[in-house]
């Protein structure tokens, strides 16, 4: 099969494939391509610094305009407790924009508290000085415990982050706010 072939049918997959194949097949099938074939590098290379020079304009708008404007970006951290992405995720180059953005969003879509931990080290190492706030589903299928979450908060403190914040509220279960609270309370006294 010729590169191009295998590219285009790997985004042109069915949903019944996608929906059925484990996260971590579809890692490894993504990662084989994205180092297999070097027109995909080049693709990725070119978005990356593409973003990252629309951030740079940006930030140059911001300062010219003497606004007080925070700018930061929404990176993904994991899916399925598998840490898929790292740098240049969802054709960001962290280390790039660690030095253009005010803080750095990664949504961790994981359900382990040590992965938390070694994602979030990960990012900060990438990004440098930038701020980095992790954001943590509190629910299902994420965290089914009120100590998982509170390990997850802890972790994500413990390895550099400035700021936890949550997401999928609609989708959380009304004992797992008590959960959200209870884990910050512990990040602050401990």
């Amino acid at each position: 099969m010729a590169p191009s072939e295998a590219v285009e049918t790997s985004f042109n997959l069915p949903t019944s494939v996608l929906m059925t194949t484990s996260p971590a097949e579809m890692i490894r099938t993504s990662y084989v391509l994205f180092s297999d074939i070097e027109e995909l590098r080049q693709v990725q290379i070119f978005q990356r610094d593409a973003v990252s020079e629309l951030y740079s304009e940006t930030r140059g708008v911001i300062k010219d305009a003497k606004s007080k404007v925070k700018l930061n970006a929404i990176a993904f951290g994991g899916f399925s407790g598998i840490p898929s992405f790292g740098r240049g995720a969802e054709s960001l180059n962290l280390h790039s924009l660690g030095q253009i953005l005010d803080g750095i969003n990664v949504i961790m879509y994981i359900s382990d508290p040590d992965v938390v931990y070694y994602l979030t080290k990960w990012v900060k190492f990438d990004a440098g000085d930038c701020a980095l706030y992790v954001r943590l589903r509190p629910g299902f299928p994420a965290v089914s415990t009120a100590a998982a979450l509170k390990a997850e908060v802890m972790n994500a403190f413990e390895a550099g982050a400035k700021g936890v914040d949550f997401y999928n509220y609609g989708w959380t279960h009304l004992r797992n706010l008590g959960w959200i609270k209870d884990a910050l309370a512990s990040a602050r006294s401990g």
